[in-house]
């Protein structure tokens, strides 16, 4: 069966495995799932994933590098939901400082280092063999 939407950069499953943690016990007890609802856990976790693809990870926006970010109305068909739904959910993750939208409307991941492994931290640093 093929997925109603064509994958956008097949050639990146092919050449990685974009991820990011997720501790069960920082989901539950973190402020994450204090501060948004259902909702807007959701819609936040699925920001996470567009920021782990990117070819800047931790940043949504458009072109390489990236120079703009989403319409409203372009989020919304990214992340098949409504434009109202885009927009709450964006005011939302910038109240409680998930995220932050430059002028541009370029979308940064609040502490973005934090959902990274620790094999992504140090992958760069040298041997200490």
């Amino acid at each position: 069966m093929k997925p109603s939407t064509p994958i956008p950069h097949p050639e990146r499953l092919r050449r990685s495995k974009p991820w990011f943690k997720m501790w069960a016990r920082h989901i539950i007890y973190g402020t994450t799932f204090i501060e948004l609802d259902l909702a807007g856990r959701g819609f936040f976790w699925t920001l996470l994933c567009f920021a782990c693809d990117s070819m800047e990870p931790g940043v949504i926006g458009v072109g390489w590098p990236i120079a703009c970010g989403y319409t409203p109305a372009q989020l919304a068909d990214l992340l098949k939901c409504s434009e109202s739904e885009v927009k709450d959910g964006l005011a939302t993750c910038v109240k409680y400082k998930k995220i932050t939208i430059d002028e541009r409307g370029i979308i940064r991941v609040a502490k973005w280092e934090v959902y990274q492994s620790e094999y992504d931290r140090t992958r760069g640093a040298p041997s200490r063999g």
